[in-house]
């Protein structure tokens, strides 16, 4: 699957696995969770060298290397402790860029919100096309991991009794989709 967010290789074995995932922690968490990107950490005993050079170009160094992933792709590594800082200044911006996208967009979106009348949404009729944060939230599940791939419709789509989500391109944590309220609800 194509993946989004920041994966760390973690080696039980290694006291720079400890130290460095500290300041991973520290640094990025608060912009991690502000954005709702994924933060994966691996047991690097237990995966594949394979994975590990596709991942981290690395097999087992235990510096607690990490990448970060967007659509699946590889878009910035880290390794040796000279690309610590410059790796987590890439993720800090690449984060900045990412909420600013959404906060910013010229396409102002609705956050469904699973607790009011109507999600949420003010003033609108059964049917209507309502655009809304992939982000959102329903039935425990982010919208844009609900959302499955239609192959004769060419886009991606989730449906049940109350609602129906759409989107015509891969949905992402920070695109936005549309959804129809069912008018039986």
């Amino acid at each position: 699957t194509k993946i989004n967010g920041l994966v760390s290789a973690f080696a039980a074995w290694s006291g720079g696995s400890f130290a460095i995932s500290q300041v991973f922690i520290e640094k990025l968490s608060d912009k991690l969770a502000k954005t709702e990107i994924p933060f994966y950490i691996l047991d690097i005993d237990y995966v594949s060298n394979e994975i590990q050079l596709e991942l981290f170009k690395s097999v087992k160094w235990g510096y607690f290397e990490s990448c970060w992933l967007e659509h699946g792709e590889n878009k910035s590594q880290y390794n040796y402790k000279k690309e610590l800082n410059p790796f987590i200044d890439y993720i800090e911006q690449r984060l900045i860029q990412i909420d600013n996208y959404f906060n910013e967009s010229p396409i102002k979106s609705y956050v469904l919100d699973t607790n009011l009348p109507n999600f949420g949404m003010e003033l609108i009729e059964p049917e209507d096309e309502i655009i809304i944060s992939s982000k959102s939230k329903y039935k425990g599940k982010f919208l844009y991991n609900l959302m499955e791939y239609e192959k004769d419709g060419d886009y991606y789509k989730y449906e049940d009794d109350k609602l129906i989500v759409f989107e015509e391109t891969t949905p992402t944590h920070y695109s936005s989709c549309f959804i129809k309220i069912k008018s039986e609800f």
